[in-house]
Formats: structure tokens, C-alpha cells, sequence
């Protein structure tokens, strides 16, 4: 018994350091950390046991590694399911729901709500019946059912918190404008964003403004409805790169995005210049949204310079620490138990804090040069003229964005600016990236058709029918002048390979020189000039790339660059050199882990070096 306790002791510390790390927004240290409190506590209490693996698979879910997700929870619901353990069954069910429910399968996502709940009210849980009901009606909504949603919403009001409340408020509002009461949805959207807003629970006052702007826009009035979701956006920057968000980030990158889409739509059925650029704005700040995302679930937001500002870091985030601890227990402190929501002034002095972290690490991560690297993405995007400005005469660009199902793209070229909307369906554009993909990959093992080459090249055509094409038609003029394409892809279209895209002539690389970006922002971020040595090139050819050691002659002569290539390109080797580089050429191969991101990496001569590495 001294032996068990003594396990469990230890495996609770583990869980304990675990949700710290969690909530420093260390998601890769924390799920480590779950792991080995789960290790220590599967021989000694089957319910400690599935707690931690509930815990880690909540991590994963945030990271958006759905199928490991998927699998931690199988094994805590076998664990709790054979002894019995009703609470920790319930609680994995509802794990389950939310990622059945991020992947839009509302039926499964409903089914094992709905069994969650079943086992909630069997045990008199009145806090995981409401969980368990706003889930099935966030389910019954999507599927259309508004009678049901307000079912499930009154269902979660039944001694909830102001939060609680607050969200069931929400779901209700959406639920009755979908009925066709947009007046009376409205007076709940301006109640729950009320609550959600002296809470200061950003996220829920979002989906609150997203439904009082649905609200405005079915009564006639889109001035209101753009201003709704214009204040919305303006939220979720405040949220930006903040720890207060770090719990938030995978609802971000799903639900609060459509606050972007929505005003952008709403700006371009004005049909006028302004509201163009306006438009193109809420997609560039939309799409720094999601690049800052991944980026901060890959690496970790730790100083990798000025490491003289690091005693001041600690200073700030202890403060906050502090901050944080002092407002949980004023939250957590009336009568019964309820939770009063954190008071305004400690909200105030958190956000204060946070932004001045938010300075201090980007300046850390970026030197002298603020706005590259890592640090670009917690600057605000270039606006329109700004980037106009940047492109060469001879440049075209062409920046894709999905609204929905709708794929669009805005298209600048020799001062003319539009949007080509409605090029495709973006899950039918999807299904066709997807098909080529697989279609290189059996070619690459050998596999497949011995001839994939008319499969392929039936895919090229269908994809430049889709993405290319009408952008084209559209503007005649960049097929006649432009030399190169700025491409900014967005969603599926980041794994397209789009100098494969053919019209049935030639391939689009034999029409243009392509450049590829993540944001607009990045691929007319203004050049920097750098001396010799200043740059380094990398190169590691083999067998199945040979010609890399002809591109890293090449680049090295341009940028009159250090190089270190073959045997001599080791993982140790790159660090070193590349600490004292102010441009890095790697000439290698690479991978991309969708399930892990931060595993991820490019081949040197000695091994994978995996992205994390790199960041340092």
C-alpha cells in the first residue's frame, strides 16, 4: 500500500506539471508528461489511469492530432468501461464528441454525447449534463434542427454558471434565427455576448457577435452586420499569440475563424474598391491567424536570442502566474461554489502583462529585425497598398481563400485588383489534391498503375480547370504579360504542387516562373541586404537528387555563401553555422508528419533534423 501510494503520488505530480506546461502553452511537453503520469499510474488505480489519458488526449485534441486523440481515449474508455469508472467513461465520451464534432460528423458526435449524458443524469452530474447537452445541440444545429438545439440549450441552462449560461444563450440565439425569428435571436445574441464580455471570455462573446451580425444581416441591415464582425476580428487579434488563448487555439482554427469569412463575403457583395481592399484585409488578417496558430502549436515560445532580456521574461511571466492563480480564486469564490467569472481589473492587469510578454519574446525571437521569422506573424498583416506596391512589374499575384465550401481568390496584376469568387467547391478541390498526391506517392513506391502518368496528368488539367483557369479568364492580362506568379495558397491548396497544373498545352512552370508564400505579407516582405558570408547553403545529395550539388554551386555563387554539403552537412555542423547566417538555403530532402508538425523535418548528412530543432 506504502508503494502504491507513493506511485501515485508521483503520478499525480506528473499530471500536476503536465496542465502547468499545458497552460504555458507547452503543448509538446505537456502530452509528454501525461505520458509518463499514465505509465506510472496504469499498474496502481485504474482510474488515475484513464484520467491521464483523458488529459492527453484533450491535449492532442487541441493540437488538432485528432486520430492519436482518438486513440488515448479508446484506451481510458476500455480502462474505465472494465471497472466500472462511470465518471471517467462520461468524461471520455464527451472528449470523444468534440473530436467527432471538429471532423463534422455530427451523428457520431451526437451519439456519444447523447451516451455521455445518459450516464450523467444516472450518476445526478449536473455539470457534465451540461456539457453533454450543448454538445447535442451544437450537433442538432448543424444538422439544421433549431427546436432541438433550443432543447439541448434550455437543457444547459439548468444551474449553470455565468459561462454556461452564456454559451447556452448563444446556442439558442442561432437556433432561433435558424427558426426564422431573427428579432428575437438578436435580444439573445446581445445577452450572451453581455455575460460573455464581463466574464472576459473572448472566444464565447465571438460566437455571440457572429450571431447578432447573422441576426442583423437577415433583418436587411448590413452595415451592421459588417461593424459586428468587423469588432469581432478586432477581438481575436487582441487574443493573438496570448497565453489566455493557448487553450483556445484549435476552436480558433474552426469555429471563430468564420468570423473572418463572414465579413469578408459581406465586403465583397458590396461590389466596390474600398470594400475590396477591406475584404482583403479580413483574409490576410484571417490567414495570419491560422499561420500564427500552427506555428505556436510547433514550436515553443522560448527566447532564442537577446538572452539578456530573459531575467525579464521571467519577471513577467511570474507576474502573471500570480495574476492567474489570484484571479481563479476570486473566480471560484461565491456562494456554493459558483463561479463569478474573473473581475475586470485582474483581466485588465492579465491582458496588460500578456501583451508586454508578447513584445518582449517577439523582439527575443526576431533580434534587430522584428518583422521576420517567427516574429512576422504577431505583426499585422501589409495591407493592400503596401503589398501592390511591392510586386515587380512583371509579377501577378494570386491569393486563394475558402469561405465555406466556397473557394476564392483575389488577383492583382499591373494595378487591377478583383476577386474571382466561386472558382470551385474547396471540398471537391480537396478530394482532387488528394487523389493527385496519392497518385504521386504510388509512384514513388513503385505501386499502383504501371502507367500513372494518365492519371496524373487527367488530375493536372482537372485542378487547373478549378484554381487556375478562371483566375485567368478573369484577368487576360496576366496571361499575356506576367512572367512570374506570386501564388498564396490557402487550406488544401498549400500541398498542391502547382507547377503541375496544366491547361491541356503546357504546364503552368512552363508559362511562368512560380513563387509560392504562405501570406501575401511574407511574399512582399521587403528584402534585406546582407553582406558575403552572411549567407550559408546547404546540401545533401543522393542517389535520388542528384543534381543538388549543381543547385548549391549556383546558389552559393549568387549569394556568395559558406557552404557545407555531403558528408560534411552533419546536424551538428548546420547548428553551428547557421546561429552566425542571416539567410539559410537548405538543398535536401524533406518530410511532413500531419500528426505532428514539430516532428517534421529536413534530411542532413547524419539524420533528420526535425523542425523544433530548427527553431532553436
Amino acid at each position: 500500500p506504502l508503494l502504491a501510494g507513493l506511485g501515485l503520488a508521483q503520478a499525480s505530480v506528473a499530471g500536476n506539471k503536465a496542465d502547468l506546461l499545458a497552460r504555458q502553452g507547452k503543448r509538446g511537453e505537456s502530452i509528454r508528461a501525461c505520458d509518463r503520469a499514465a505509465t506510472m499510474a496504469a499498474p496502481l488505480a485504474p482510474g488515475h489511469y484513464a484520467r491521464h489519458l483523458i488529459e492527453e488526449a484533450e491535449a492532442l485534441a487541441v493540437l488538432g492530432a485528432h486520430r492519436e486523440a482518438l486513440a488515448s481515449i479508446d484506451t481510458a474508455l476500455r480502462a474505465a468501461q472494465d471497472k466500472g469508472l462511470k465518471a471517467e467513461t462520461a468524461r471520455a465520451l464527451l472528449v470523444r464528441a468534440r473530436v467527432r464534432a471538429a471532423a463534422d460528423a455530427r451523428d457520431e458526435a451526437d451519439a456519444e454525447a447523447g451516451r455521455a449524458l445518459g450516464i450523467a443524469r444516472e450518476m445526478s452530474d449536473a455539470r457534465t449534463s451540461r456539457k453533454a447537452s450543448l454538445i447535442r445541440g451544437e450537433t442538432a444545429l448543424r444538422a439544421g434542427e433549431p427546436v432541438r438545439a433550443r432543447e439541448f440549450a434550455a437543457a444547459a441552462r439548468s444551474g449553470a454558471s455565468p459561462l454556461e449560461e452564456a454559451q447556452a444563450d448563444a446556442l439558442s440565439a442561432a437556433a432561433t434565427l435558424i427558426a426564422g425569428d431573427a428579432r428575437s435571436a438578436r435580444n439573445e445574441a446581445e445577452r450572451a455576448s453581455s455575460a460573455a464580455r464581463a466574464l472576459g471570455v473572448r472566444t464565447v462573446e465571438i460566437d455571440c457577435i457572429a450571431v447578432h451580425a447573422a441576426c442583423e444581416r437577415a433583418l436587411g441591415d448590413a452595415d451592421a452586420a459588417v461593424a459586428l464582425l468587423t469588432r469581432a476580428g478586432d477581438l481575436a487579434e487582441e487574443m493573438r499569440g496570448a497565453r489566455v488563448a493557448e487553450r483556445h487555439r484549435a476552436a480558433f482554427a474552426s469555429t471563430r475563424l468564420r468570423v473572418y469569412e463572414e465579413l469578408a463575403l459581406e465586403l465583397l457583395a458590396r461590389d466596390d474598391r474600398a470594400s475590396l481592399e477591406q475584404a482583403f484585409t479580413a483574409v490576410a488578417r484571417a490567414r495570419s491567424r491560422l499561420l500564427l496558430d500552427a506555428m505556436l502549436r510547433t514550436i515553443e515560445r522560448a527566447p532564442s536570442a537577446d538572452s539578456g532580456a530573459k531575467p525579464e521574461l521571467a519577471v513577467l511571466r511570474s507576474k502573471l502566474a500570480a495574476l492567474h492563480a489570484r484571479g481563479l480564486g476570486l473566480a471560484n469564490d461565491g456562494a456554493a461554489g459558483a463561479r463569478r467569472g474573473i473581475p475586470p481589473e485582474v483581466l485588465s492587469e492579465m491582458r496588460t502583462l500578456e501583451q508586454s510578454i508578447d513584445a518582449l519574446v517577439m523582439r527575443m525571437q526576431s533580434g534587430e529585425a522584428a518583422a521576420s521569422g517567427v516574429g512576422s506573424l504577431f505583426a499585422k498583416p501589409a495591407g493592400i497598398e503596401s503589398i501592390a506596391t511591392r510586386l515587380d512589374p512583371a509579377d501577378a499575384l494570386v491569393a486563394y481563400f475558402q469561405a465555406g465550401d466556397e473557394l476564392l481568390a483575389f488577383a492583382f496584376f499591373e494595378g487591377n485588383r478583383s476577386c474571382v469568387r466561386a472558382l470551385a467547391s474547396a471540398s471537391e478541390t480537396a478530394d482532387l489534391v488528394d487523389k493527385l498526391l496519392f497518385q504521386l506517392r504510388a509512384g514513388v513506391r513503385g505501386e499502383g498503375d504501371a502507367k500513372p502518368s494518365a492519371a496524373l496528368d487527367a488530375l493536372a488539367r482537372a485542378l487547373h480547370a478549378r484554381v487556375m483557369a478562371p483566375v485567368l479568364e478573369s484577368h487576360p492580362a496576366i496571361a499575356k504579360r506576367a512572367t512570374r506568379l506570386v501564388i498564396v495558397p490557402f487550406g488544401a491548396l498549400h500541398a498542391l504542387p502547382f507547377a503541375m497544373l496544366d491547361d491541356g498545352r503546357e504546364k503552368l512552370i512552363e508559362r511562368f516562373e512560380l513563387h509560392l508564400a504562405p501570406s501575401a505579407s511574407i511574399a512582399c516582405m521587403p528584402a534585406r541586404t546582407h553582406g558575403a558570408g552572411d549567407a550559408l547553403v546547404v546540401g545533401v545529395a543522393d542517389a535520388s537528387a542528384p543534381l543538388i550539388d549543381t543547385e548549391v554551386g549556383q546558389i552559393a555563387s549568387r549569394l556568395q555563401a559558406r557552404v557545407i554539403a555531403g558528408d560534411d552537412a552533419s546536424i551538428a555542423a548546420f547548428r553551428q553555422a547557421a546561429r552566425t547566417a542571416r539567410v539559410v538555403h537548405l538543398a535536401c530532402h524533406g518530410r511532413f508528419v500531419p500528426s505532428l508538425p514539430s516532428a517534421s523535418g529536413v534530411r542532413l548528412a547524419d539524420g533528420w533534423m526535425p523542425l523544433r530543432d530548427i527553431d532553436e
